[in-house]
Formats: structure tokens, sequence, C-alpha cells
């Protein structure tokens, strides 16, 4: 039997014979709406990892630091006290805010502020991002008021004019970012029902059978694999449409974004087939797998410079061991290399690994 048949008759079994799937479905979906509803004004999430030295002579400097939730490491004309956060690696980036700020955005003139970045060239992306937007949609203000259109900035609030910034190293908006990490932590720890899956299946003798017919034990693990593929493929690519059209934020990019959840699901497999051939008490390994999920999840996250803390150089050496780091900076960046090699060559591993000699025998007889 071809192994696409497997994997057909394996997903219309597995699709009929588990509630959670539904669940896997409603509950990140309820998580990423909590999360986007909750926050009313787009926040500088990732601010501290950054220094403002304000020397605008006007007032839209203060504005604009005010508006997007900096809270800290401002600086009035005062480069050195900024720079010095730099080269303390307390920072990532220097904003610099220059003399003509105010004058050139009622001036209907886009104005240019320095970044001084550390060698390294990270930045607070989120914050990149708000202060762009922020200018953008001001300058689009001044414009309006200046051609006579509107008075002041209150008559066109019934507009809702925002505008879509463009970014220097690609832009994907708040709202998005936050729907894609919290889709990605979610697909990791999908891998305690792949566990689930797979025990289902020897509880219920399915594996035992199998192991009798003609087909190799990789042919039938990887049918497995292929149905819980598109099973997981399928449910979070509808809870990224639903997060969309209930968000109601623009998607930049939905290549990067399709492919870093296929991706994300390949790993999440691979890792369910690890834990399964190395945990030995079933009951545990939904434990272990969450755990697993958290830790990779949180150290990726201080490592990828998006924590609110500036990350030792441990955390940021160990996150790039993590797949949900490579996962965060295909979503980051918008860059498919070194990443995409990096999780597939981790897939596999996990997936040979938890395939080697002696797993046929574990899952069929404990």
């Amino acid at each position: 039997m071809s192994i696409i048949r497997l994997a057909w008759i394996n997903y219309k079994r597995m699709i009929k014979s588990s509630e959670n799937w539904l669940m896997m479905f409603l509950l990140p979906v309820g998580i990423i709406l909590i999360t986007l509803f909750t926050q009313t004004n787009e926040k500088a999430i990732d601010a501290t990892e950054a220094a403002f030295n304000i020397e605008d002579n006007g007032y839209y400097g203060e504005v604009l630091i005010n508006e997007i939730g900096v809270s800290r490491n401002i600086f009035i004309n005062d480069y050195e006290g900024a720079i010095s956060l730099l080269e303390n690696k307390d920072v990532s980036t220097v904003y610099i805010i220059p003399e003509n700020f105010t004058q050139s955005l009622q001036n209907g003139i886009l104005p240019t502020i320095e970044q001084v970045k550390d060698q390294e060239g990270r930045g607070p992306i989120v914050t990149e991002a708000l202060i762009q937007e922020w200018i953008h949609t001001k300058l689009y203000e001044e414009i309006l008021i200046n051609e006579g259109l509107i008075t002041s900035a209150n008559d066109i609030s019934g507009l809702e004019v925002t505008a879509v910034p463009i970014v220097e190293n690609n832009y994907v908006n708040p709202k998005l970012r936050v729907t894609m990490i919290l889709i990605i932590f979610y697909i990791i720890y999908a891998s305690a029902e792949v566990c689930g899956q797979m025990g289902k299946l020897k509880s219920d003798n399915i594996l035992l059978r199998a192991a009798t017919t003609s087909n190799p034990w990789k042919k039938i693990t990887g049918s497995i694999y292929i149905a819980l593929f598109f099973i997981e493929v399928s449910i979070f690519f509808l809870v990224f449409m639903a997060a969309k059209t209930f968000g109601k934020f623009q998607v930049e990019a939905p290549f990067y974004m399709i492919l870093s959840i296929i991706l994300a699901v390949c790993i999440s497999i691979s890792l369910g087939f690890l834990l399964l051939r190395f945990v030995k008490k079933a009951e545990i390994i939904t434990m272990i797998s969450i755990i697993i999920s958290i830790g990779m999840f949180f150290i990726s996250l201080m490592g990828s410079g998006n924590d609110t803390s500036q990350a030792s150089w441990i955390i940021n050496n160990l996150a790039k061991f993590m797949p949900i780091y490579w996962l965060m900076d295909i979503v980051n960046h918008l860059r498919l290399f070194p990443a995409v090699p990096i999780l597939i060559l981790m897939a596999v591993a996990m997936f040979t690994a938890g395939n080697i000699k002696g797993s046929k025998k574990e899952l069929i007889e404990r």
C-alpha cells in the first residue's frame, strides 16, 4: 500500500477520533483575540532595548515618545549619555530625534531619525515599526491641515487614517507579529497531541496490526506524520484566518507567515515523535511537552531581542538552538536564510531520532 493511501486512512481515523482538534482551534483563537482586543493602543513592548536622544526644538519629539509608550532611557540633548548605554550593551539601538523634527512634520516633510545600532545590527523591531507608523500618520495629518482640508488632528479621527510605514528591515505590524508568535507557541505545544494520537493508536492496537503487515515501519510512521501534518496545518491556518478576520489587521508578506506555520507544524510533529522515543511513561509525556514548549518559547523570545530585558550572551546563543527562535526570525525579519534550512534539519533530525532502531518495539509494546 502506498504511503499516500496509508496517510489518507490515518487522516480519516484521526480527524474523527479526537475531540482535541476543536480545542486546538478554539483555544489559540480565543487567546489571540483577547490579546489583540486588550491592546487598544500599540505600545513599544521592546523599547527597553533602545535609548532615545531628543534634540527636537519643537514638541513632537516628546509627543512621539509618549504616544508609543516609551518610559525609560530618554535623554534630552545628551548624545553621549545615550551612546554610553549602547557601549555598555544596556541597549541595542540609540534613536536620535533631530532638531528639525517638529518643523519638518509641520512643513509636510518626512523627517529622518538617525539610528546607532550595536555590532550585531539588532534593534527593537516593534518600537521601530511604531515610530515609523506614528511619523507617517502625523505627516499625513499635517499635510491635510496645511492644505486646509481639516483644522486640527481631531478632525481626522472619523476618517480612521493610519499610515502604513516602510521600515528598512521589512515591516510586520505589531498585531500580526503577536498573532504569529502565539500561533507558533501553540503549534509547538501541539506536540503533546501528537503523543496523544500515537498513544491512542497503540491502545487501540492499530500500530500492532499495522506492524504485522508488509508495510515497512518507516512507511507506517511516515504516513502518520503526513496525516498529522495536514490536520495541524489546516487547523492553524484556520486559526490564522480567524485572527486576521476578527483582529482586523493587515497581513504583510503572507508567504512568510504561511511558511512559518508549515515549518512549525513539521517541528511540532517531529518533537512529538522524539518525546515518544525517549519518554517511557505516557502519563507524564504531556507535562514534559508543556515544559519543553514553554521553555523553548521564553528562551527564544529573550534571545531574539523581543523580551523586555536585554538578553545575556548565554541566552542569545542558547536561543539559536531552539526552533522557535528561527521561526520568529522568519516572522520578524521576513528572511528565509538561514532559518529555513536550519528548521528543516531540526525537523528531520528529531523525526529520525524518534524512528531509530527500537522505536517500533517500544511504541507497540509499552
